[in-house]
């Protein structure tokens, strides 16, 4: 499968930042790290 990922600009991509900062803390990613290893390796 062939991705494709465009070149945007560096105010674009500031934007997309800001905007995803808005919904960061509804989608918290330091507890699924966390079992990262078990899920890999198993329990």
């Amino acid at each position: 499968m062939t991705r494709y990922a465009p070149n945007l600009d560096p105010a674009v991509l500031e934007r997309l930042r800001e905007c995803a900062a808005l919904f960061a803390p509804d989608f918290p990613q330091a507890k699924p790290a966390q079992w990262a290893v078990v899920y890999r390796h198993g329990p």
